[in-house]
């Protein structure tokens, strides 16, 4: 059997390994200095003026509805064309969930759409910046200042990404991301969230650890004070120093493996050219990609390519390959409580069928990307 390339392996050169040493060697492996000089070099990435390192971006979506008041039956504006997280974080508020469809060129937010849907009752958009791709966030921001709606960006996939050269945690209220073992930088599993909001960010730190008033640092520490007061019913949500630390190693080579993936995107979009009716992420000068995932739309109706046969050929060759993703709509829960058709959402239900994520990664080989091509072309 061939060697098998899997569908996302980790860049690590052994300074990850390196800084989890010198947190054990610390005997001090919770929430502590490691986090926070991670959250001060997040900023200085992106830009941001404040972040709070958390267990995940699911957290950072979750306190930031919080944070930003948003209640029982008030309206919050998001795709289906996502991860659960994304909306669940909206269910668990009591709030009232509102999807609407994606593009079909770069499959984030149409808000032509969520322009028209926009009234009173909407407190909060969440668009979701898919596969590294970025929604326009001027518009955006212009749309939503008018109507007093928050924005809280799902950066989940878009770590470097960026709207007219500036980074995206420069708009919105805040922005959530994901140090998850797929993503572009990776904790194993991990968060950020960050805005320019002092006062909110302050809220969201609160909430991640159990609404304490001083975290164990402070309270542990030899100029620490043992007693601490319950300011909100919080969470468990908090980032720890094990898990920054590997965090701040791979933030030194981001723009580095995001080169790296960069050329393997090309790679794909070359030696795919040939596969007559694919498409792919359409990708404008506006947008700095993050590159995070390969997505190819089958678009089966011209290319003739079914999915399932694809997946077939694929596993028969020893390639890893995943969907991202199957539109929330179609899921039970979902589909159940809202009573959702497939054609309420024409563009994500398309895509749901017909979209896969191919193998992706720094450190993936032109070899590789040629095997991968193969599979089309005896697919169709």
């Amino acid at each position: 059997m061939q060697k098998q390339i899997p569908f996302f392996r980790a860049f690590l050169t052994g300074d990850e390994l390196k800084n989890v040493k010198r947190v054990l060697d610390s005997h001090w492996l919770t929430t502590g200095i490691e986090t926070k000089a991670f959250e001060k070099e997040f900023c200085r990435f992106t830009g941001a003026k404040y972040a709070v390192g958390l267990n995940s971006c699911t957290a950072a979506l979750h306190l930031s509805l919080i944070a930003l008041g948003i209640k029982k039956d008030d309206v919050v504006i998001t795709t289906p064309f996502t991860f659960a997280s994304t909306a669940n974080v909206i269910e668990h508020m009591n709030a009232s969930l509102r999807f609407v469809d994606v593009n079909e060129d770069d499959f984030t937010i149409d808000l032509d759409k969520a322009e028209k849907v926009l009234s009173s009752k909407v407190k909060a958009v969440i668009p979701v910046h898919y596969a590294g791709s970025v929604c326009d966030l001027e518009r955006l921001e212009k749309m939503c200042k008018s109507k007093k709606v928050k924005i809280i960006q799902d950066s989940a996939h878009c770590i470097e990404g960026k709207w007219n050269g500036k980074h995206v945690s420069n708009y919105g209220d805040t922005t959530c991301y994901s140090f998850y073992a797929t993503k572009n930088i990776t904790t194993g599993e991990g968060g950020m969230v960050t805005s320019k909001n002092s006062s909110l960010m302050e809220k969201i730190r609160i909430l991640s650890l159990h609404g304490l008033s001083k975290n164990a640092w402070s309270r542990y520490s030899k100029k620490g004070n043992a007693f601490y007061q319950i300011i909100y019913p919080g969470f468990k949500y908090n980032m720890f120093d094990v898990q920054a630390a590997i965090g701040r190693a791979q933030l030194k080579k981001i723009s580095v493996m995001r080169k790296m993936r960069k050329k393997v995107d090309a790679l794909y979009r070359k030696t795919l050219s040939d596969i007559d009716g694919i498409r792919f992420q359409k990708t404008i000068k506006q947008v700095t990609h993050a590159h995070h995932l390969f997505v190819v739309d089958l678009n089966t109706r011209k290319s003739k390519i079914k999915r399932t046969k694809l997946m077939e050929i694929l596993s028969m060759n020893n390639i890893a390959y995943s969907v991202h993703f199957t539109s929330l709509h179609l899921h039970p829960y979902y589909k159940n409580k809202y009573k959702f058709k497939p054609n309420d959402f024409p563009v994500a239900n398309r895509l749901s069928r017909e979209i896969i994520s191919l193998p992706f990664f720094a450190e993936m080989q032109e070899e590789d990307v040629v095997r991968v091509a193969k599979c089309f072309k005896k697919a169709r």
